[in-house]
């Protein structure tokens, strides 16, 4: 059970070294569905790693700093006809290789371009990127999106999969480009291999497509990295109650002060005058004073829940495999939160502030 007398407040909570690291959101390149990841200074590890629980693709996150950055524009036309030239934005990256993760130098130089003339990301020396990458088993395979942490400038390169579209639609040309001209040879059997072609080469295309997708994907995996993502997802959940309830907190404590200036004015004026005015004020603040210890216990309740969530991560992540019973753990602490939440809903319409003020 929770134990209210322990309950800290928002600002010894904000001062604790055991409050938890916000959870990263980010969306998915591919179906724009949100993918988490912990904070890097929670997790010890050289990138994180995520899954879509959407398409199930494998994700992993890397931060890197700039040493250097460089951008220029090329021109170029598509033929002689063409009046107007075409432009591209061209980018080098020089980065530090953070944790000696890529013992390959392959991401100590980075370098990619962008259609139009517009600068769609910019950095300075000392900058922090975040780049995501598609995984193929461990290895970092694609660079998908990228994101300066200082500006907030972000952009997406490519989504996933792109390159198995175009093999198989390489393979499928190549199928139909053997076809047709036994086709044109044979008139009388056109029809007949006409029709198979185009199933044909269908069919090999979407094979080498699922082949490829097959090897983008570690089966073996699937279901840690999808039970490790719905934990996170609970945490970014956890986060934003935890927001919620600092709102209501401030709010709260900015309306008690407010009430009690007030109350103070009319003690100082005619108390005979305003005692009606004074006892209503009086039950308010009473009122609201045990809203804030019910919120400030269900902001406790809350980041225990979120540390449960990142020990049973951070042990997932060491033993490769997900500890038993994590849900009943989880479910039980938040039945007692769904309790005190209740308690906290109708002690809130018992004092609606609004109407306080307006009896007053």
């Amino acid at each position: 059970m929770l134990q209210k007398e322990f309950c800290p407040t928002v600002s010894q909570l904000s001062r604790s070294p055991l409050a938890p690291s916000m959870t990263l959101q980010i969306s998915c390149p591919a179906c724009r569905h949100s993918v988490y990841f912990p904070s890097f200074e929670e997790c010890d590890e050289d990138f994180l790693e995520g899954i879509c629980l959407k398409c199930d693709y494998r994700y992993a996150l890397v931060r890197t700093e700039v040493a250097s950055f460089n951008s220029y524009l090329e021109s170029s036309y598509r033929s002689k006809y063409n009046k107007q030239p075409e432009y591209r934005r061209v980018y080098q990256l020089r980065l530090y290789d953070v944790g000696n993760l890529y013992k390959n130098n392959l991401l100590q130089a980075l370098d990619f371009s962008t259609l139009g003339r517009e600068e769609r990301i910019s950095a300075v020396a000392g900058d922090k990127l975040l780049l995501l990458y598609l995984m193929q088993g461990k290895v970092l395979k694609d660079l998908l999106w990228l994101e300066n942490s200082h500006t907030g400038e972000n952009y997406l390169l490519r989504k996933p999969g792109a390159r198995a579209k175009s093999l198989a639609f390489n393979i499928s040309k190549f199928a139909l480009a053997i076809t047709v001209p036994l086709c044109i040879l044979n008139p009388t059997t056109n029809k007949l291999l006409l029709a198979a072609a185009a199933p044909t080469a269908a069919g090999i295309g979407t094979y080498a497509t699922m082949r490829q997708r097959l090897k983008e994907r570690d089966r073996q995996e699937l279901g840690r990295l999808t039970s490790e993502q719905q934990l996170l997802s609970q945490k970014h959940e956890m986060e934003q109650q935890i927001l919620k309830l600092q709102q209501e907190l401030n709010a709260n404590k900015k309306l008690i002060r407010r009430l009690k200036n007030l109350q103070q004015k009319m003690l100082s004026a005619q108390q005979e005058l305003y005692s009606r005015q004074i006892d209503i004020t009086s039950k308010g603040i009473d009122k609201i004073a045990q809203q804030i210890k019910l919120s400030e216990e269900l902001l406790y309740g809350y980041c225990q829940i979120i540390r449960m969530i990142s020990i049973e991560y951070e042990t997932s992540r060491i033993a490769q495999v997900l500890p038993e019973n994590v849900g009943e753990k989880i479910l039980r602490q938040l039945d007692e939160l769904k309790a005190i939440e209740l308690k906290k809903q109708e002690m809130a319409a018992q004092v609606d502030p609004q109407k306080l003020l307006q009896e007053i």
